[in-house]
Order: C-alpha cells, then sequence, then structure tokens
C-alpha cells in the first residue's frame, strides 16, 4: 500500500520527492519504506526527538 501510494503521489504534477521520518528505532517502518523505494538519508533532530530522514523521488519511481 506505501508503494502503490507513493508511486501515485510522484505520478501527480509538481510532486518531485517525499519524505517520511519514521523512528529511527522503528526498523520496520523503515524496511516498509524502503521496500517501497524510500532512501535512508540520515538520522535527524526533531522536536519530537531522532527521526530517520528518508526520500523517495521522482526518477527513482520511473
Amino acid at each position: 500500500m506505501v508503494k502503490a501510494f507513493s508511486n501515485w503521489l510522484l505520478s501527480q504534477p509538481g510532486v518531485t520527492r517525499i519524505i517520511t521520518d519514521p523512528s529511527p528505532t522503528n526498523l520496520r517502518a523503515i524496511r516498509c519504506y524502503e521496500k517501497a523505494g524510500f532512501v535512508k538519508c540520515g538520522v535527524i533532530s526533531t522536536p519530537d526527538g531522532a527521526a530517520m530522514l528518508m526520500e523517495k523521488n521522482k526518477q527513482a519511481n520511473s
């Protein structure tokens, strides 16, 4: 479902990148996003604590 939805979003005009930020300790969510085509960019600090920044670009969707 995540892969289908993110591919649909990237097919929309003007959408070139999707960002998500699961907890770095949520390995199941990270693996789910990786299987959907997202790539880890690194751990960032947010007001809610650490987050694994992940992105999926339109080029990767093609």
